[in-house]
């Protein structure tokens, strides 16, 4: 095995990334959130769960409101369940949601829209997401993976080329762009090794087309 190891040593799957921006952009539009329908609300909150706390879909996807605890405008969710990077002696990261002042983009906000809109529909459903159809029964990891493939693809994603799970590169690329420190994207992020997201995560994110299109936009010029 240490051999296989070294003749195929884990590899990123990306080289750049997705343009955090763009989708935001997307989901600013769906608002205010008190008018939108339940699909769209929930796909929405997903969206900016994964973006803001640097997470996996497996990881949101455990999300319970039973242990989630409100104050100082934020929500903590203690994750109890085991996770991909679980390991005797270490604690879950904690997953925080801030409040932000943009109302459209903040987190707490679409997240209390989501408790009240689902209160009378989740019956004894712990599970933060539940579907948005009859019976409203807690959603599985596939249906996660399909609805942030729905934003992605909304939001002008390629979706041939970026995966759901690739939420967690675009994200923590972001964070460490606007200068967020290191040591906090690990511990949001859920990370103990540096050389992680070095490898797999931090991506410069993708331009298309940069080249031809300014080659173009010269003939263009001398043409109008």
């Amino acid at each position: 095995m240490k051999g296989i190891f070294q003749e195929k040593p884990p590899r990123p799957k990306y080289t750049d990334i997705w343009d955090v921006s763009v989708v935001l952009s997307h989901l600013h539009s769906l608002s205010p959130v008190d008018t939108l329908p339940l699909k769209e609300l929930s796909l929405k909150l997903l969206m900016l769960i994964l973006l803001v706390s640097g997470q996996r879909g497996q990881t949101v996807h455990l999300l319970n409101i039973d242990h989630m605890v409100f104050s100082n405008n934020c929500y903590t969710f203690q994750l109890v369940a085991h996770l991909k990077q679980s390991r005797p002696g270490v604690k879950n990261p904690l997953v925080k949601l801030k409040a932000f002042e943009d109302k459209a983009l903040c987190v707490v906000t679409t997240l209390q829209e989501y408790l009240t809109r689902t209160q009378t529909l989740r019956g004894s459903e712990s599970q933060l997401f539940i579907s948005y159809q009859k019976p409203f029964k807690k959603v599985s990891r596939d249906t996660v993976s399909r609805w942030v493939r729905s934003v992605l693809t909304d939001s002008g994603i390629d979706t041939s080329r970026f995966k759901p799970h690739s939420t967690r590169a675009a994200s923590t690329s972001a964070a460490s762009n606007a200068s967020v420190s290191l040591d906090d994207i690990m511990e949001t992020a859920g990370w103990s090794s540096e050389s992680t997201f070095a490898t797999f995560y931090n991506k410069p994110i993708a331009k298309e087309n940069t080249f031809a299109d300014g080659v173009l936009s010269t003939v263009s010029n001398t043409t109008v």
